[in-house]
């Protein structure tokens, strides 16, 4: 049983709460939950594990969006205008 949000919950609440209208994708939410780490494919994945569970109590919404480069999508995380 969980005794509370985690270290990275923690740092996507302050994160949101510093910031309320940015709009981060996940790596970008990840370089800022584990600052001066080299951000890989298992810090991603627990920020988006992460964002699972908090995104709704906190009010953010997660949006599709085309990458530039036309290849693929990104989706990005925010509070709803």
């Amino acid at each position: 049983m969980s005794k509370g949000p985690g270290k990275i919950q923690r740092a996507i609440v302050a994160l949101f709460e510093a910031e309320p209208h940015s709009r981060l994708t996940v790596p970008q939410i990840a370089a800022r939950a584990y600052p001066g780490e080299t951000i890989g494919k298992s810090e991603t994945e627990a920020v988006r594990r992460s964002l699972q569970g908090i995104a709704p109590q906190i009010g953010l919404t997660r949006c599709r969006i085309a990458r530039p480069d036309g290849q693929g999508w990104h989706h990005v995380y925010g509070r709803a205008a």
